[in-house]
């Protein structure tokens, strides 16, 4: 696969349940190994918002 192969938007209100699950499950994977980078604090569910809110959004599709 090459970048062509990538299709990406700007994130939507919509996409924040999915955004969410997609980083809880980062959070455990780094969780599991031993990487601290992310907290149960950060990212919070309002920073995500608030990327979306200013246009810092995307996701691929």
């Amino acid at each position: 696969m090459d970048n062509s192969d990538l299709l990406f938007r700007k994130a939507e209100e919509s996409d924040i349940a999915r955004i969410w699950e997609i980083i809880g499950q980062a959070k455990a994977q780094m969780n599991r190994l031993n990487s601290r980078q992310w907290d149960e604090n950060y990212p919070a569910l309002e920073n995500i918002a608030q990327d979306i809110k200013s246009g810092n959004g995307y996701v691929f599709l």
